[in-house]
This record gives structure tokens, C-alpha cells and sequence, in this order.
């Protein structure tokens, strides 16, 4: 659904989904396998449920891309089919935006399946993902998981990489960015407007201190530990979240 909104509402013509969870996405696949302006990237279980995604399911154009990794497969198995394979593929493909379908459930912690990954393995491609496509635009959704700690501990990782990447990278100008927005039509929408104030933000954010950021990301650590030490994740996960939403925050 975002990657058809993207396209048809903002009028992006490549938008890119990227997807490390454990299952291969057969339904990703199936809606988007015969549209040459999206691209599909998978890197999964096989065999595994749902028993889809064999490498030599390509989409219409070569716009869909599975990396198929046998039971028992850990980091050099996944970060090879990413680095020599996916990562190429999405580069070639020019996304202008990349929606990350980001479920956790390769942790080698998850107990379903049979994929060894660590909380490493999804910085390092996270942080490979940025440096490729610096200046796209790019959004995660959690997806699969089915261990919350190994699941917050990598959710974190994905985080810290790309503040890493942007706090060690040269800003990006003012026009630049501008330049970046401007393709998303925003005049379409009256929920985007282009006017004084929204630019203001733009150059405020651009000049923002990365170390504020670090700080942030650093709060977050410090209230997931004492989400930890408190029990509260693994009795009750529901009830964190609903503080969180309701605004209560003194966990943090």
C-alpha cells in the first residue's frame, strides 16, 4: 500500500522494497512481480514457509530479486547475498524511494526458523543499504519476530546505523534536499504543503547537530534497558506500548 501510494499519489516513478525477513514475501511479490517501476528484493528462509521465492523468480523485468538461504545459514550467508547480489540490483535500479520490509524473525534468537543472524548482522546491512543510496529516501516497517528482545535489539542496530552513517557523512545542502522533495508532487496532497514555515523546518533539520541525535538514539538505549530490568517487555509487552502511546514516558 505505501509503495503504491508513493507512486501514484506523490508520482515517484521507482520505489524500491527491500525485505530481510525470514519468509520470502509472496504476496509482495505476487502484486508487484509484473510492474517494471517497482522493485522487489527478498533474502529468506528456503525451504521455509510459504515455500516461494526460488531465485528464479525474476518479475517481468528483472525487478524482482530472491536470495534464497538453506537452513543453518548465518552472517556470511546473508550479508554475501545481500552485498553481491541485492544491494547491486537495487543501485542499478535508481529507486527515488525504499520501504524496508524489516522483520527480525533471521535472529538467531527467533525460535522459528533456522536462520543465525545477529543484532551485527542488520547494522552492517542497514548501514550497507544507506551508503549505496545515500540521498534516497527510505522508510522501515516492522514486520516479522517472534522474540521481542532480539527484536528491540535489532530494531536499535538499524537505527544506530544510519546515524552513524549520516553523523560521519557531509550534510546534505539546502537545494539538494529541496531538489529531493520537489519530485514528491507534494501539491497533490493538502497534507504537504510547500509553504514558508515547512521550509524553515527543512533548513532547521538540515542544521541540526548530529550529536543531539546520538542523544536521542542513547535515551531510547537507556529506557529499553530499564524496560528490561523492570520485566516489563517480557511480561508485558502490550503495556509498554500502550504508556508509550498514552504518552507516559517515565520509563525513558
Amino acid at each position: 500500500i505505501a509503495a503504491l501510494h508513493a507512486r501514484d499519489v506523490y508520482g515517484l516513478k521507482r520505489v524500491a522494497i527491500l525485505d530481510w525477513d525470514v519468509h520470502h514475501g509472496n504476496g509482495t511479490q505476487a502484486r508487484f512481480q509484473n510492474e517494471k517501476d517497482i522493485f522487489f528484493a527478498s533474502s529468506h528462509q528456503m525451504p521455509c514457509y510459504p515455500g516461494t521465492g526460488s531465485p528464479n523468480e525474476t518479475g517481468i523485468c528483472g525487478n524482482v530479486v530472491n536470495c534464497a538461504l538453506p537452513p543453518g545459514s548465518g552472517s556470511e550467508h546473508f550479508r554475501k547475498a545481500w552485498i553481491n547480489t541485492i544491494i547491486p540490483k537495487l543501485v542499478d535500479f535508481k529507486p527515488e524511494f525504499i520501504i524496508v520490509s524489516a522483520g527480525f524473525d533471521a535472529h538467531g534468537d527467533d525460535p522459528l526458523a533456522e536462520i543465525h543472524l545477529t543484532d551485527e548482522d542488520f547494522y552492517f546491512i542497514q548501514h550497507k543499504i544507506v551508503s549505496a543510496v545515500p540521498h534516497v529516501p527510505m522508510m522501515s516497517v516492522l514486520e516479522g519476530g517472534y522474540n521481542i528482545e532480539a527484536i528491540a535489539r535489532s530494531a536499535v542496530q538499524c537505527v544506530r546505523a544510519q546515524v552513524d552513517f549520516f553523523s560521519s557523512s557531509s550534510p546534505q545542502s539546502a537545494d539538494s534536499l529541496s531538489d529531493d522533495f520537489s519530485k514528491l508532487n507534494m501539491s497533490q496532497t493538502p497534507i504537504f504543503k510547500q509553504e514558508k514555515d515547512q521550509e524553515e523546518v527543512v533548513d532547521q533539520t538540515i542544521n541540526d547537530d548530529s550529536n543531539n541525535t546520538k542523544s536521542l538514539l542513547d535515551e531510547i538505549l537507556v529506557g529499553y534497558e530499564k524496560c528490561l530490568s523492570q520485566d516489563i517487555i517480557r511480561s508485558d509487552p502490550a503495556l509498554m506500548s500502550t504508556r508509550v502511546l498514552d504518552g507516559d514516558l517515565s520509563l525513558f
